[in-house]
Protein backbone atom coordinates (compact mmCIF):
# COMPACT_ATOMS: atom_id res chain seq x y z
CA UNK A 1 0.00 0.00 0.00
CA UNK A 2 1.11 3.31 -0.75
CA UNK A 3 1.68 6.50 1.33
CA UNK A 4 -1.31 7.87 -0.15
CA UNK A 5 -3.38 5.37 0.42
CA UNK A 6 -2.15 4.76 4.13
CA UNK A 7 -2.78 8.24 5.42
CA UNK A 8 -6.23 7.87 3.78
CA UNK A 9 -6.89 4.95 5.35
CA UNK A 10 -5.40 6.38 8.97
CA UNK A 11 -7.77 9.59 8.55
CA UNK A 12 -10.48 7.94 8.34
CA UNK A 13 -10.02 5.71 11.40
CA UNK A 14 -9.19 8.77 13.04
CA UNK A 15 -12.93 10.23 12.05
CA UNK A 16 -14.40 7.41 12.82
CA UNK A 17 -13.05 7.63 16.40
CA UNK A 18 -14.10 11.22 16.47
CA UNK A 19 -17.12 10.35 15.60
CA UNK A 20 -17.70 7.47 18.57
CA UNK A 21 -16.37 10.22 21.26
CA UNK A 22 -18.86 12.62 19.75
CA UNK A 23 -21.54 10.56 19.96
CA UNK A 24 -20.64 9.12 23.49
CA UNK A 25 -20.30 13.23 24.54
CA UNK A 26 -24.27 13.79 22.96
CA UNK A 27 -25.56 10.94 24.88
CA UNK A 28 -23.65 11.40 28.03
CA UNK A 29 -25.64 14.91 27.65
CA UNK A 30 -28.57 13.00 27.44
CA UNK A 31 -29.85 14.61 24.72
CA UNK A 32 -32.76 13.82 21.90
CA UNK A 33 -31.52 12.60 18.41
CA UNK A 34 -33.08 15.05 17.26
CA UNK A 35 -30.89 17.67 19.41
CA UNK A 36 -27.88 15.46 18.49
CA UNK A 37 -28.76 15.46 14.51
CA UNK A 38 -29.51 19.27 15.10
CA UNK A 39 -25.90 20.01 16.83
CA UNK A 40 -24.26 17.72 14.07
CA UNK A 41 -26.21 19.31 11.52
CA UNK A 42 -27.80 16.68 10.03
CA UNK A 43 -31.55 15.93 9.14
CA UNK A 44 -33.83 15.63 12.42
CA UNK A 45 -34.66 12.79 10.70
CA UNK A 46 -31.60 10.68 9.89
CA UNK A 47 -31.26 8.64 12.54
CA UNK A 48 -28.70 6.09 10.93
CA UNK A 49 -26.05 8.60 10.17
CA UNK A 50 -26.52 8.98 14.30
CA UNK A 51 -26.22 5.62 14.49
CA UNK A 52 -23.43 5.03 11.90
CA UNK A 53 -21.50 7.65 13.95
CA UNK A 54 -21.79 5.41 17.03
CA UNK A 55 -20.58 2.62 15.57
CA UNK A 56 -17.97 4.51 14.35
CA UNK A 57 -18.12 5.26 10.69
CA UNK A 58 -16.34 7.70 9.90
CA UNK A 59 -17.94 11.70 10.53
CA UNK A 60 -17.85 13.57 7.08
CA UNK A 61 -14.82 15.74 5.95
CA UNK A 62 -16.60 19.03 5.57
CA UNK A 63 -15.46 21.99 7.45
CA UNK A 64 -19.28 22.38 9.07
CA UNK A 65 -18.69 18.88 10.76
CA UNK A 66 -15.58 19.42 12.46
CA UNK A 67 -16.90 22.95 13.79
CA UNK A 68 -19.77 21.51 15.07
CA UNK A 69 -18.22 18.61 17.04
CA UNK A 70 -15.38 21.21 17.99
CA UNK A 71 -17.93 22.94 19.60
CA UNK A 72 -19.03 20.08 21.32
CA UNK A 73 -15.80 19.21 23.04
CA UNK A 74 -14.80 22.93 23.89
CA UNK A 75 -18.30 23.39 25.26
CA UNK A 76 -17.82 20.34 27.81
CA UNK A 77 -13.86 21.95 28.55
CA UNK A 78 -15.51 25.30 29.48
CA UNK A 79 -18.45 23.17 31.73
CA UNK A 80 -15.38 21.28 33.49
CA UNK A 81 -13.68 24.32 34.48
CA UNK A 82 -16.11 26.49 35.80
CA UNK A 83 -17.61 23.43 37.44
CA UNK A 84 -16.68 22.86 40.98
CA UNK A 85 -16.85 19.04 40.89
CA UNK A 86 -14.77 17.18 38.57
CA UNK A 87 -16.55 16.46 35.35
CA UNK A 88 -16.64 12.70 34.04
CA UNK A 89 -15.03 13.07 30.61
CA UNK A 90 -16.87 10.22 28.31
CA UNK A 91 -14.53 7.59 26.49
CA UNK A 92 -14.89 6.14 23.27
CA UNK A 93 -15.89 2.61 23.91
Amino acid sequence: MGAVAEREVTASEDRGALAKMVMTLLDHWKLSTEDQAALLGIAPSNRAALSNYRSGKPIGTSRDQYERVGTCWASTRTCACCSRRTATWPTAG
